[in-house]
């Protein structure tokens, strides 16, 4: 009878210890380690989550270039999948390119509303929304390379810290670089512009050309094309990389070279609820891999595909590209100098300090063209 009792006793507190476990097992099924380190077939040693939980995010991402633009093919897909790679499958990233998803205007803030999980656009098209941005558009500052003014707003962002930019995750900034007037009439002095519809995609460098006597057309740039074709304008201040990525090389017929008229920023950026969902490992993971495709390819992108439209469209087709001498170029700076007494202005009025953020804007100009110059 002993042994008998005390075998049922024994099967008791076991059953008790199962049920136990088992309602601790149901009220937290996460299991966390740390993360561990993988080399890969390169050398390079990347960070992965060994084991987290068994949800799997599924993160879209809205962008306004076409599937075949080298930002999708060369930097969303890769770094999609070495995020994938970095978290074991649970961040999935499905791309939505060439504005299938939101317009190029419509990014930013269908990004902050959760209509995408992140997004990929141009600052510009919210005309208003980035002031200080926007001091880092103002014509009349020249612009290098993609490299100088894409890490000189970067530097300035993180010194800075402006509000502006706190209603979603700030993941990188790029620039297209200097730009050049795209034009289907020659541009050779400033009296050439008198009364010229030309497109511009900002607010600022729209200011800039009627200063300079054009008439400007602010749109944004996938809109160019069929304005252009359509003699709506007669030219757009663009990158050269617009030429193929727009395919704007089919209405161009001369080139006005600018690099003080134009440079345009890039967000890539994340809704806040997306990012405060992702476990603090899978959120290094995304913060580590951006910023390695930041250094190796973004930032200097557009350096590439500026030289490589410019290329393509000059053996497609006879271009005639027009150079200012500097007298001519200090005539055009000279007509633009009140956009920067005006902006400052608007920086004040919104509790900014606006000679401060120009006279950075002018620093890192000079700065990073001396690091990142033309070839």
């Amino acid at each position: 009878m002993m042994t008998s009792r005390n075998s049922v006793i024994g099967l008791v507190a076991l059953v008790a210890l199962l049920a136990m476990a088992l309602v601790v097992g149901c009220g937290d099924t996460t299991t966390t380690t740390a993360p561990a380190e993988t080399t890969t077939t390169a050398g390079e040693t990347t960070t992965t989550v060994a084991e987290m939980d068994d949800t799997v995010y599924e993160l879209s991402l809205a962008h306004l270039w076409p599937a075949t633009h080298a930002f999708e093919v060369d930097v969303v897909q890769p770094m999609a999948q070495e995020i994938s790679d970095a978290t074991n499958g649970k961040v999935v990233i499905t791309s939505f390119p060439g504005q299938t998803l939101l317009k190029g205007p419509e990014v930013y803030q269908g990004v902050v509303d959760g209509v995408a999980d992140m997004g990929v656009s141009v600052y510009a098209y919210n005309a208003g929304r980035f002031p200080v941005v926007e001091a880092f558009l103002l014509p009349g500052i020249s612009w290098a390379t993609a490299k100088s003014s894409g890490a000189a707003l970067t530097e300035g962002l993180e010194t800075l810290a402006p509000a502006e930019i706190d209603d979603a995750k700030l993941l990188m900034s790029f620039a297209t670089g200097p730009g050049e007037l795209l034009m289907k009439v020659p541009i050779r002095k400033l009296e050439d512009l008198n009364g010229v519809e030309l497109g511009a995609t900002a607010g600022p460098r729209g200011d800039g050309l009627k200063l300079l006597g054009a008439t400007p057309v602010v749109l944004p740039m996938p809109e160019v094309y069929e304005a252009q074709s359509r003699g709506v304008i007669k030219g757009v201040v663009g990158p050269y990389e617009a030429m193929t990525g727009f395919k704007l090389a089919d209405v161009t017929d001369y080139i006005t070279d600018t690099p003080f008229l134009y440079v345009n920023y890039f967000f890539v950026t994340m809704n806040k609820d997306s990012w405060d969902a992702l476990p603090a490992p899978y959120q290094e993971a995304v913060a580590t891999v951006s910023k390695k495709y930041y250094d190796e390819v973004v930032l200097g992108l557009f350096d590439r595909l500026n030289q490589e439209a410019l290329d393509a469209a000059m053996a497609a087709k006879t271009i005639e590209i027009i150079e200012l001498d500097e007298a001519e170029q200090t005539r055009w700076k000279d007509k633009m100098a009140p956009i920067f007494t005006d902006y400052q202005k608007v920086l004040d009025d919104k509790g900014l300090d606006g000679a401060a953020i120009i006279q950075m804007v002018r620093d890192l100009s000079d700065k990073y063209n001396a690091m990142y110059p033309a070839q």
